[in-house]
């Protein structure tokens, strides 16, 4: 085999040839890898070899500067979104590629440990991707081997293009989905949950969600407006202005759901018939799926809130 020597340059000058140099196959390999040693080098930008962090090192880290860094807005971070960080980093990025170096991890080894991923996660397998490619991101001295790799296709109607722009703040398992659901606070809590997790639906589709547009009979939900939870979205008369714009064009689109999620459906449409209704910015009067003890649309913070709970309530 051949070696580029790891180096780094000494405080009074010239260089420093390290012993844990990096071996390849071929020489045109290693000349390459020495080439841009040289450049890192002059740039002050070179790791050596010996101080690259393994995937669980890395890790740690991610998970410390959730923690304590604020948002982009200033606040700090969710209960929920650092379980959800959490949740993806212990239970799956870890146990698969935690004792390797970050540089260990080339392209096969990505591609084979995204199908052992898709094994036991299905779509959510995407979630994971979005967090691994993250925490490369935030180690720039080395290969994101997950940059190439792609997302798996959905089964939810939404399209390719759509799958890497959501940055959800939790992802389970179909078993942990399944507890989780089991300790939810009220049908109400455990439909929303359960409709975020099978059908796929974003928080405004969810909360915007028309008695009219889910159709248990055919085992379909018609995804049409959204509830942006903002104060001015109100008419004079004090009804909720559901809007029409959703986030994509492709967001627009009909969702086929299980037997079971459209028997619950079918019996909640039935208890809730005398639900309040909302106006939609192209004129129209619908009946809304989901309200509050006061008879006003949910908000994001009611849906954080069903989570967290379900969260609490499984732990202890």
């Amino acid at each position: 085999s051949y070696a580029a020597l790891g180096r780094s340059e000494k405080p009074n000058g010239g260089f420093r040839y390290e012993q844990d140099c990096e071996r390849f196959d071929t020489w045109k390999e290693a000349d390459k890898r020495l080439r841009e040693v040289k450049g890192q080098v002059e740039k002050k930008e070179y790791t050596r070899p010996k101080d690259i962090l393994t995937v669980a090192e890395a890790c740690e880290i991610y998970l410390g500067r959730k923690k304590n860094d604020a948002k982009k807005d200033g606040g700090a971070r969710a209960d929920s979104t650092l379980d959800f960080y959490d949740n993806i980093i212990n239970k799956h990025i870890i146990p698969a590629l935690g004792d390797y170096k970050l540089n260990e991890v080339d392209n096969g080894l990505a591609e084979k440990t995204k199908e052992t991923w898709r094994e036991t996660l299905g779509d959510s397998l995407n979630k994971v991707l979005m967090v691994i490619r993250s925490l490369y991101e935030e180690n720039d001295n080395v290969k994101n081997p997950f940059k190439r790799v792609k997302n798996a296709p959905r089964k939810d109607g939404r399209k390719q293009d759509e799958l890497s722009e959501v940055d959800s703040e939790k992802v389970y398992s179909s078993a942990d989905v399944g507890v989780l659901l089991a300790h939810s606070l009220g049908d109400r809590d455990r439909l929303m949950l359960r409709l975020t997790a099978e059908a796929g639906l974003r928080d405004g589709e969810n909360l915007g969600l028309s008695i009219e547009h889910v159709l248990p009979e055919k085992r379909l939900i018609e995804v049409r407006y959204q509830w942006r939870c903002r104060k001015n979205d109100y008419d004079k008369n004090g009804m909720p202005i559901l809007s029409k714009k959703l986030k994509t064009p492709q967001s627009r689109r009909e969702i086929k759901i299980s037997t079971t999620l459209a028997v619950e459906l079918a019996k909640w449409k039935l208890d809730h018939a005398k639900n309040p209704y909302a106006v939609t910015t192209d004129g129209k009067k619908v009946q809304l799926m989901f309200v509050n003890s006061v008879n006003r649309p949910c908000s994001r913070k009611d849906l954080s809130k069903a989570m967290s709970k379900a969260i609490a309530n499984a732990h202890e």
